[in-house]
């Protein structure tokens, strides 16, 4: 749909990778992580399609959306699906000021990933009476040693 072929290969993988974990959940103490390089912002329609707010049915000819050449969904209706999984990275209020992990002609884009399955969010949270406030971070690596910065969360087992 966007005339590039490497967002349909990131989307069917999304998607795959989302109900991979949604199944592999089979009770409500089964923590499941999707991490990783994404390659791409957290805007496009793959972001859109693991975190399960859109699938590929959304993007089927005479679907409801399309995509823009960057990826981006643009969809005839704003009604999307409730998100299976939440990023503990873009939706963490302390990391608003980051901006991303890889800065490119001073932008800079979320291309690296953590997201948990909504259900186990409980267990990322640094304070458990503040939702949405992670204990995740983004340490900047230095330029020689890689193009994207560390990401990571800290899950508490305890209750």
């Amino acid at each position: 749909p966007s005339g590039y072929d490497f967002e349909i290969p990131r989307m069917e993988m999304a998607e795959a990778l989302r109900i991979i974990g949604t199944k592999e959940a089979k009770g409500n103490d089964d923590i499941i992580v999707m991490l990783g390089d994404r390659n791409d912002h957290y805007d496009t329609a793959s972001a859109y399609i693991a975190n399960g707010e859109l699938t590929l049915n959304n993007f089927k000819y005479g679907g409801e959306c399309s995509i823009s050449k960057r990826g981006v969904p643009y969809c005839k209706t704003e009604k999307r699906n409730s998100a299976e999984f939440e990023s503990v990275l873009v939706n963490d209020p302390q990391l608003k000021d980051v901006g991303g992990t890889l800065k490119y002609k001073k932008t800079s884009y979320w291309l690296d990933e953590i997201l948990i399955i909504k259900r186990s969010l409980k267990y990322a949270l640094k304070n458990k009476n503040i939702l949405g406030d992670y204990d995740s971070g983004v340490i900047a690596i230095p330029q020689n040693a890689s193009d994207h910065s560390l990401v990571w969360v800290k899950l508490n087992w305890k209750e």
